[in-house]
């Protein structure tokens, strides 16, 4: 599980994407992006960041891109939709049409089946870069063996609070400004 949060523990707001880390971090985030099979995002974050999910910033291969979009809410012109870029879509609108590089896959509620599922289809590591109901839905099932949170001197004052997740502190990096924390289960 990967985040960024303000120092006064926000990660963003429903209504626009929101810039917390610094360059350096960023440029990790892609570093680390090249060493796993797949990144997960839920809906919501799609829809407010419009991501790319792409290895921009470090040569190495692009992950899966996987979204989680039950109900079709996110639009067809979203990049992760309209590059090269493999992406696979959890969602129950199967009769949506969407350029080739996109694979439909039928909704499935279940965390632990999901990834099941994913496993049978070769997805071995999963670097799971949603929001705060995404990142916490693992972290309640505890479904995650790392969790790496990024903090910057940003303060909002409000937005969508970070998730609440317990675990033992194993390493502590500083870029600039910005705090890395990898946390382990405890």
């Amino acid at each position: 599980l990967k985040y960024a949060c303000s120092q006064d523990q926000y990660i963003g707001n429903l209504s626009k994407p929101i810039s917390i880390s610094n360059a350096w971090s960023k440029y990790l985030v892609h570093k680390i992006r090249h060493t796993v099979d797949a990144i997960l995002i839920g809906t919501n974050t799609a829809l407010t960041d419009n991501p790319m999910l792409t290895n921009r910033l470090y040569y190495g291969k692009h992950p899966i891109r996987i979204v989680m979009d039950r109900q079709g809410r996110i639009p067809h012109d979203y990049k992760f939709f309209n590059d090269d870029g493999i992406t696979w879509l959890f969602t129950d609108q199967l009769n949506a049409w969407y350029k080739g590089n996109v694979k439909l896959i039928p909704w499935i509620s279940d965390l632990c089946s999901m990834l099941t599922y994913l496993l049978n289809e070769g997805i071995g590591s999963i670097l799971v870069e949603g929001g705060a109901q995404t990142l916490q839905s693992f972290i309640d099932l505890s479904l995650w063996d790392e969790l790496w949170v990024t903090q910057s001197e940003v303060i909002l004052h409000e937005g969508i609070k970070s998730p609440n997740a317990k675990g033992k502190l194993c390493s502590n990096f500083e870029f600039k400004n910005d705090k890395l924390s990898v946390f382990i289960p405890a």
